[in-house]
């Protein structure tokens, strides 16, 4: 009775007063071992072998070092769909979602064109509740969209709500290429720029979008980051590039040790500086360094507080098909503040559902755009002034 009492005790006592960071961890090396041969020897799942215990070790290290949401262990698929993003290259079914944790429920936001999904007619506004029959609960957006990919040539079924029917649709994946910028005119030669991800292949299209504009009379710029997470740091640099004036302040990196580096543009720019650029809480990484970039250089942030993440990994292939992405640099923006954790703070702040955001992208007559899009409203609103 004694032992249970004090097992007890000890299990209250290390719920309320858990290990401080600063506490010392002594002869680290020699605990975790033997740590490791009481599991392999004691612990009640006996199935417990070599490979799972060095896994958890290697996602243990970054989980406890790293900020645990940024930095981690990547899986093979993982990794395979992180440089698929990257390169602006899936294989999939082609839809863009927002995925409603807790009602487990996926809301389709965009349809991409020429996709699996515009030829089995999934529509923006359908809710997907099950893939192969499997609930959604749970599960966040990355997961979600992570289940919708795979091999070329296998099929996913999807169970769809659809105004008041259930319907559903069995698509086969297949390779379609995301569309990282897209160009829109407004009324009143007012352009507008949709950056969706920094792939490798976006400072090239937002060059053709920008020239297009241009040639059609663009008089002044507006700039949509909005529902964009970031992607390649060098990709944002050079797309800053091109809408700054030659010499712009776009950030300051800060590395190991404290290290230091202002980076400018160095090119000129291809179009006014814009007017204002639209942001809200999904607008992360370099989304938001660019956002900040533009406001330092007189442009007018409108929508809500971005994300918060003014920070970069590194991305490390382990040799075994797995991989590790860790901290390598945090920026400050160049206004002196440290928006990392905090975000961009808008000048003008206007209440917006992120899935009306993707669904108001999905347009592409300028008149109707700006009918749906009341961040956009706002921004052409503050213009007028």
């Amino acid at each position: 009775m004694r032992r249970t009492l004090a097992f007890i005790a000890l299990c209250i006592a290390a719920t309320t007063l858990p290990a401080r960071a600063d506490d010392a961890f002594k002869d680290g090396e020699k605990a975790f071992l033997r740590a490791r041969e009481m599991l392999q020897k004691e612990y009640v799942d006996d199935k417990v072998g070599e490979e799972r215990l060095w896994r958890a070790a290697t996602t243990g290290l970054f989980t406890g070092v790293g900020s645990g949401k940024w930095d981690k262990l990547l899986s093979p698929s993982e990794l395979a769909a992180l440089k698929a993003d990257l390169a602006g290259e899936v294989v999939g079914i082609g839809v863009q979602i927002n995925v409603d944790e807790a009602a487990g429920i996926a809301n389709v936001d965009g349809i991409v064109p020429a996709s699996a999904a515009e030829r089995a007619h999934l529509m923006v506004g359908d809710k997907i509740l099950k893939l192969d029959g499997k609930s959604l609960k749970g599960l966040n957006t990355g997961e979600v969209a992570r289940s919708m990919r795979g091999k070329a040539g296998t099929a996913v079924t999807l169970t769809i709500l659809r105004d008041a029917e259930i319907v559903t649709r069995t698509l086969k994946r297949a390779p379609f290429v995301l569309d990282p910028v897209s160009s829109l005119m407004l009324p009143n030669n007012v352009g507008l720029v949709q950056l969706r991800a920094f792939t490798e292949k976006t400072p090239l299209l937002l060059k053709a979008a920008l020239e297009r504009l241009r040639g059609q009379g663009m008089k002044t710029l507006i700039v949509d980051v909005r529902n964009n997470e970031g992607g390649l740091y060098e990709s944002m640099l050079e797309c800053a590039g091109q809408m700054l004036p030659k010499g712009s302040f776009v950030v300051t990196a800060i590395q190991r040790g404290g290290k230091a580096e202002e980076k400018h543009t160095s090119a000129e720019a291809l179009a006014p500086t814009p007017a204002a650029v639209l942001v809200n809480s999904v607008t992360a990484s370099g989304a938001e360094i660019l956002a900040g970039a533009l406001k330092h250089a007189g442009t007018r942030v409108v929508g809500k507080r971005t994300l918060g993440k003014w920070n970069a990994q590194k991305l490390e292939e382990l040799g075994n098909g797995w991989a590790v992405k860790f901290t390598v640099t945090v920026f400050r923006a160049p206004s002196g503040a440290m928006p990392d954790g905090k975000g961009l703070e808008p000048d003008v702040e206007v209440e917006m559902d992120p899935r009306d955001v993707g669904r108001a992208m999905a347009i592409n007559d300028g008149d109707k755009r700006v009918a749906a899009d009341a961040q956009l409203r706002a921004a052409l609103s503050f213009l007028k002034r």
